[in-house]
């Protein structure tokens, strides 16, 4: 920990941008590019929309894109900081639409914490006295207010492809997002959640409450497709995979749904 803290505090000595630039390649090397291209299954299937949520700079709107290459991309990202580098996938991308707002469980302007070096970690829930030891660079924040709206009020009146696949990953507030989007959840074949481990923001999510309510909606969780642990050994985050029961016969009667795809997971 006392390493984490030198670094930490190394990176407050630096220019905002050059901070981003270090600490998301470090991200992307313990967990994003580390992503097993079959989404323990979820690449079978024929996925239309994904729907981002928490978007940052569109570090998983790319990776998903390589998977689902023709699928359609929302992507939501309340960051003013990060939402500015969606314009460079806009440009790139065909279907690819990106959004400057929070989702969550009502449609109001609601506080919310902007990180400046690391935008990653921005949240509308505040960072712990505890984070905020360990990581003081995280502690470097500016408080604005946003527009907030819910996922199924944003797509009341869009017309989605049924074959939908939701990323979820809000720093803590994830649970809010699917108490504002049953309805849309309920369409969508597949959702993958971040889960914080780590005590990073006051009154974030736990796994517990994730699982039962994505469970009272049909999703059975099926693995992880990474996990990021500290220096000591102990879990910080992961990503957790959730599939639509009603689509996991298909995963284990599918001919390409080999012993290698299928090994560990809780559809085999």
């Amino acid at each position: 920990m006392k390493a984490q803290k030198v670094f930490s505090n190394w990176l407050t000595k630096i220019s905002l941008y050059l901070s981003n630039k270090i600490v998301n390649f470090l991200t992307q090397s313990l967990s994003i590019s580390q992503w097993d291209n079959r989404l323990l299954g979820l690449s079978s299937f024929p996925i239309k929309t994904i729907i981002d949520i928490g978007a940052n700079e569109g570090q998983s709107c790319r990776k998903l894109r390589s998977i689902f290459p023709n699928a359609t991309i929302y992507a939501f990202e309340p960051s003013h900081l990060a939402y500015s580098k969606l314009e460079t996938l806009a440009k790139r991308y065909q279907n690819f639409y990106y959004f400057n707002l929070a989702l969550g469980q009502e449609n109001s302007q609601v506080a919310f914490y902007e990180h400046s070096y690391f935008t990653q970690s921005s949240s509308l829930l505040k960072t712990t006295d505890k984070c905020e030891e360990n990581y003081p660079f995280l502690a470097n924040q500016n408080t604005i207010t946003i527009e907030q709206t819910t996922l199924d009020t944003f797509f009341e009146l869009k017309n989605l492809d049924q074959e939908i696949l939701i990323k979820i990953d809000v720093q803590g507030a994830e649970d809010i997002v699917i108490q504002g989007g049953k309805k849309v959840l309920d369409q969508a074949m597949g959702c993958i959640v971040e889960i914080s481990i780590y005590p990073a923001y006051k009154q974030q999510a736990n796994f517990e409450a994730i699982f039962n309510e994505l469970t009272v909606l049909g999703y059975k969780f099926v693995g992880t497709i990474d996990q990021v642990s500290s220096p000591n050994g102990t879990v910080q985050y992961f990503d957790a995979v959730f599939i639509k029961e009603k689509f996991l016969a298909s995963l284990r009667e599918a001919p390409h749904c080999t012993e290698g795809q299928c090994r560990d997971g809780a559809y085999k």
